[in-house]
């Protein structure tokens, strides 16, 4: 429960050794086999042409769902969600890529795109396939009670004195709040730096403030309910979750869709105030 209080109180927690080595080194085999595959409309880069985001990773490898089923990351929804984890799924799944001595900067923002902000919290688990020492992503603690921030007035929070960096290890989850402003740095190291972030939300959020509908959302937490079913299949170690619609979701397993689009029943990532970087369009 203090944990709980530290997340509440700052908007940003920082977990220890939650994934495992073989599990790290499995992921990032994965990334980089799939980096090599430039045309793959899935690996997003900048205008110059350097990657910076690899979308939809579940559909990728099944390493992703052993990472998400993993009995310490169930143990940390539930910590987060207590019964409402009955009710909870994975929402958007985008791997970072900051590549070494070429990794992007990531402006100072908030995590709006689509968001639901007006019943209860979002969070954002961000699992480190790399040490972050040298690149840390910077907070600024606090600053989810803020709320939704606009791009007029985000600029009153530019200065990096207001933001701690959270120094965060291979194997390490950070937990933050959506609202919780945050940035880094470029990436000009040898070393390349991987971070997978897992947004989490509740079958409400979506149905009563998402643009998206209750068979999305099923559809999506069918994706948590199949890898927790296939971690047990392959003898892992598991976690159950006593999900609240285990009867329709039982319906979506035995022909699981591992890619659930976000731009769907027409639903398009547009514009607006609330998206906090320079093109304003990069987020998406």
């Amino acid at each position: 429960m203090e944990a709980i209080k530290r997340l509440n109180k700052n908007g940003v927690l920082n977990i220890k050794n939650v994934i495992d080595f073989e599990l790290i080194e499995r992921a990032k085999t994965v990334i980089e086999k799939f980096l090599s595959q430039n045309s793959n409309l899935d690996v997003l880069t900048t205008p110059q042409n350097t990657v910076r985001k690899v979308c939809y990773a579940f559909e990728k490898d099944e390493v992703f769902l052993d990472i998400i089923s993993h009995p310490n990351v169930i143990h940390i929804l539930k910590t987060i969600y207590g019964k409402d984890v009955a009710n909870v799924l994975p929402t958007w799944e985008d791997i970072l890529i900051k590549q070494s001595k070429t990794g992007i900067p990531v402006e100072i923002h908030q995590d709006l795109g689509l968001q639901s902000i007006k019943i209860g919290d979002v969070f954002s688990l961000a699992f480190h396939f790399h040490d972050t020492i040298e690149n840390p992503v910077c907070f600024f603690e606090g600053s989810h009670k803020l709320g939704a921030v606009t791009r007029e007035e985000i600029k009153k929070y530019q200065s990096k004195e207001l933001y701690k960096p959270y120094l965060s290890s291979a194997g390490d989850v950070d937990i933050h709040n959506v609202l919780t402003l945050h940035y880094s740095e470029p990436n000009t190291t040898e070393n390349p730096r991987y971070t997978w972030y897992v947004e989490f939300r509740t079958i409400k959020q979506i149905v009563e403030d998402s643009a998206w509908n209750e068979e999305w959302a099923l559809q999506r937490q069918a994706i948590l309910f199949y890898a927790i079913e296939n971690r047990k299949r392959k003898g892992l170690p598991f976690e159950e979750i006593a999900f609240s619609r285990k009867f329709d979701l039982e319906k979506y397993i035995n022909d699981i869709q591992l890619r659930i689009p976000h731009e769907t029943n027409g639903v398009k990532y547009t514009d607006n105030e609330y998206n906090h970087f320079a093109d304003h369009k990069t987020l998406f």
